[in-house]
């Protein structure tokens, strides 16, 4: 799920190279977690390298999930939120990033 601040550009962009990205990093990376993070960053560094030569001003939140086997993995950048609802229980998968929030990592 992206989330476009100040345009879509950033969010177009991300949607449609992100799970490119994660693709080609499993097929180096055997760690879901390392392997979302690493997307996460070229991503990044590519929209950043357009955005200067196109002089795009925009950004985006985002939350991914990936399922492999029995695991579940969520990663997110910024203040979007994400829930798992299961056994008639609301569970937050992420902890927003927002200025007044103390920085401790999710369990």
């Amino acid at each position: 799920m992206f989330d476009g601040h100040n345009g879509a550009e950033a969010a177009v962009y991300g949607a449609a190279q992100l799970h490119q990205a994660f693709i080609q990093n499993m097929k180096k990376i055997s760690d879901p977690r390392e392997a979302i993070v690493e997307s996460f960053l070229a991503v990044d560094r590519m929209f950043c390298e357009k955005a200067k030569t196109e002089q795009i001003r925009s950004g985006s939140t985002v939350v991914t999930a990936v399922i492999r086997g029995k695991m579940l993995y969520v990663a997110w950048l910024g203040d979007s939120r994400a829930v798992l609802y299961h056994n008639n229980k609301i569970n937050d998968l992420v902890n927003p990033h927002k200025p007044e929030r103390e920085v401790r990592p999710m369990p």
